[in-house]
C-alpha cells in the first residue's frame, strides 16, 4: 500500500462504502498473522457476506421458546475457538470453528436454549471481538414482528402483509416457517 499510489484505504472509507468494521475484523482475522493478506473490495464483500450470515444466525436466539442452558456443545465451541488462539494464533481455524459452532446452532434450532446461544455469543465476541451478542432490534420491530403474528393467526392476510413490509422498511425480514415466524436483518 502506498499514499502515492492512492490504494490507502481508511476505517471511514470502509463505513462509508457500507461495509460494517465488524466485517473488517473478520476479513483480517481469515489469514494468518505469518502469511500475507491481499485487501480487495471482493474481499472484503465476501467478509461482509459471513457476517450477515453470522448475524442471521445470532438473530435466531431471540426467537428461542426455552431460556434454560441445555447442551454442552457450547463449552466445546468456545474451547474449539480459544484452542485455536492459544495455538500460534491461528485466527483462520478459530473464525472456521466459530462459523461451525453457528452452524450447529441452526441445524439444532430450537433445541438449543436462549442462555446457550448468548454464552456462545458471548464467547465469539469475547474472542474474536464480532459484537454479535448485543441485540439490533428494538422494540417497536418486536411489537410489530409479534403483531403479524396475530394477523396471520386471525388469517388477515392484509393486515400481515403491510405489517411485513414495514418491517422489511426497517430492516427486518420475515419468513413463515411450519414452526411460525423466523426474522432476520437486511
Amino acid at each position: 500500500m502506498s499514499k502515492s499510489v492512492g490504494n490507502i484505504y481508511t476505517l471511514r472509507d470502509i463505513q462509508e462504502k457500507g461495509f460494517s468494521l465488524d466485517a473488517f475484523k473478520l476479513l483480517i482475522l481469515s489469514k494468518h498473522f505469518t502469511t500475507e493478506g491481499n485487501f480487495t473490495w471482493d474481499n472484503l464483500q465476501a467478509a461482509q457476506n459471513r457476517l450477515n450470515e453470522w448475524q442471521s444466525v445470532a438473530d435466531l436466539r431471540w426467537q428461542v421458546p426455552s431460556n434454560d442452558r441445555q447442551i454442552e456443545e457450547v463449552d466445546m465451541a468456545h474451547q474449539a475457538i480459544l484452542s485455536q488462539l492459544l495455538d500460534d494464533l491461528n485466527t483462520p481455524q478459530a473464525v472456521l470453528n466459530a462459523e461451525d459452532s453457528l452452524g450447529n446452532f441452526t441445524d439444532a434450532f430450537p433445541n438449543w436454549g436462549k442462555a446457550d446461544m448468548d454464552q456462545l455469543l458471548g464467547y465469539i465476541d469475547t474472542l474474536l471481538g464480532i459484537n454479535l451478542a448485543k441485540p439490533d432490534i428494538n422494540n417497536e420491530k418486536k411489537h410489530l414482528i409479534k403483531e403479524r403474528e396475530e394477523a396471520r393467526s386471525k388469517k388477515d392476510w392484509a393486515k400481515s402483509d403491510e405489517l411485513r413490509d414495514a418491517l422489511i422498511s426497517q430492516g427486518v425480514e420475515v419468513k413463515d416457517t411450519p414452526n411460525g415466524s423466523i426474522w432476520s436483518r437486511i
